[in-house]
């Protein structure tokens, strides 16, 4: 069906028009669109967990058979929208000085991305590595604290490597998580999902909100990611670390010295100050101006407390309702503002 026009403002799909737009190829590859007006696209696996629309099936389920950690691993692990660039940034800058130069999407490889782009040509920001490219690198050296970064999105039950946290725990493996107050998460998602026009989505917050609630975006639900993890990272606190985007925002110096401790690297208070200088918003949009970074808009705003601006009564009540429930199940609590 053809779209119509409600206003001067605004065009409405017809009911069905997003997801008459998929090709039987895409449709093939495990595609489906998750508002047949509105469209949002993703990747949905067996299992039912929804992954970005330029993941490869194969490629994810391969990590899961085939990859092992080591000791000299670190994965940034987060929600999307919730503080990852930001994390991979600091847990570069400690592992390589402050001084270094990095490229946060980059250096801190996507482990699913990677493997996805080397299976299915999709070109990312993360570089296309096989697993077994993945398993062929060489240890890493003293030029990064013999550490090696990557990032993953992956709930608790889905991670991107073989033998699952368990594993993780047994070889020494390092995970920082970042959370963050699921109403700021769902507008960056917001933003992060309507500048990047594969994603297929034509709508606005209103039309987002319901798809966040009921955990139809990448990487399924919000509170469900978090409820699983939170409980998990308490069975395993030698493994995981928990940082909280606004206590970030807060004190980023005090954070920093968090992590670089829990990654046993001796930093001092002069260094800590120096990677705390790097990792500040203006510092890392500019850094990513510099590099000529082609993801447009991936460091929006970095603030806390923007969705006051945005959410009416009713949609605060939605998400109110699912984090009171959260909370029923984890010991995980989210902050609504910086004091």
């Amino acid at each position: 069906m053809t779209a119509t026009v409600c206003d001067e403002a605004r065009v409405i799909p017809g009911p069905t028009e997003a997801e008459d737009g998929l090709t039987e190829q895409e449709r093939a590859n495990g595609m489906v669109v998750m508002d047949p007006r509105w469209g949002y696209r993703a990747i949905v696996e067996p299992s039912g967990l929804l992954l970005p629309f330029d993941f490869d099936l194969g490629a994810c389920a391969d990590l899961r058979k085939n990859f092992e950690l080591t000791s000299h691993d670190v994965i940034v692990t987060t929600y999307p929208k919730c503080g990852t660039a930001w994390m991979q940034q600091i847990v570069l800058l400690l592992m390589r000085g402050s001084e270094a130069q990095v490229n946060p999407m980059g250096d801190a490889a996507w482990i699913e991305m990677s493997a996805s782009s080397a299976a299915n040509g999709e070109k990312s920001s993360s570089p296309p590595l096989s697993v077994d490219d993945m398993l062929k690198l060489p240890a890493p050296g003293p030029e990064t604290s013999n550490l090696r970064a990557w990032k993953t999105h992956s709930p608790v039950e889905h991670v991107p490597w073989k033998g699952g946290i368990e594993r993780a725990a047994e070889v020494g493996a390092k995970l920082v998580i970042v959370s963050r107050n699921p109403k700021d998460a769902g507008i960056s998602m917001l933003h992060h999902t309507k500048n990047i026009p594969p994603f297929g989505f034509s709508g606005d917050w209103e039309e987002f909100a319901p798809l966040f609630l009921e955990g139809k975006v990448e990487h399924s639900s919000f509170w469900d990611w978090h409820r699983d993890w939170s409980n998990t990272q308490e069975k395993f606190q030698d493994t995981i670390l928990w940082v909280h985007f606004e206590d970030m925002k807060k004190d980023l110096n005090k954070e920093i010295t968090r992590i670089a401790k829990f990654l046993n690297l001796d930093r001092s208070d002069e260094e800590i100050t120096k990677v705390t200088d790097r990792c500040t918003f203006t510092s890392m949009k500019k850094e990513s101006k510099d590099r000529g970074d082609k993801k447009k808009g991936h460091f929006r705003s970095g603030k806390a407390g923007g969705w006051v601006d945005v959410m009416s009564e009713e949609t605060v009540a939605a998400f109110d309702a699912k984090t009171s429930k959260l909370y029923s199940e984890c010991n995980l609590r989210f902050q609504e503002k910086i004091n």
